[in-house]
């Protein structure tokens, strides 16, 4: 099945804008796969992209290290932990 998150954003976003967001959090499974996708999608549709490097795996520990430290910032704006990622989100809250 192909990575869909995408999918229905312009139906989604046309039917009832005011609660979309234009940031996306990817966490998960297979990160050199559908996040990886999902990602650039969303940078693409002009998304903020963050990965959380903690709240995600990978087939082996090689791809997971090439999703986060090699090809992290190609498909996000920024990889970072989730606790880096609630300190953020918290500090803007405010």
């Amino acid at each position: 099945m192909p990575c869909r998150a995408f999918a229905n954003i312009n139906s989604i976003t046309q039917s009832n804008p005011t609660w979309i967001s234009r940031s996306t959090i990817l966490i998960g499974l297979l990160a050199n796969s559908c996040l990886e996708a999902t990602g650039r999608i969303g940078i693409g549709l002009g998304y903020h992209v963050a990965l959380v490097r903690d709240a995600t795996s990978a087939r082996s520990d090689e791809a997971l290290h090439a999703a986060m430290n090699i090809d992290g910032l190609t498909y996000a704006h920024k990889v970072s932990t989730t606790r880096e990622l609630i300190a953020a989100i918290t500090s803007n809250a405010t």
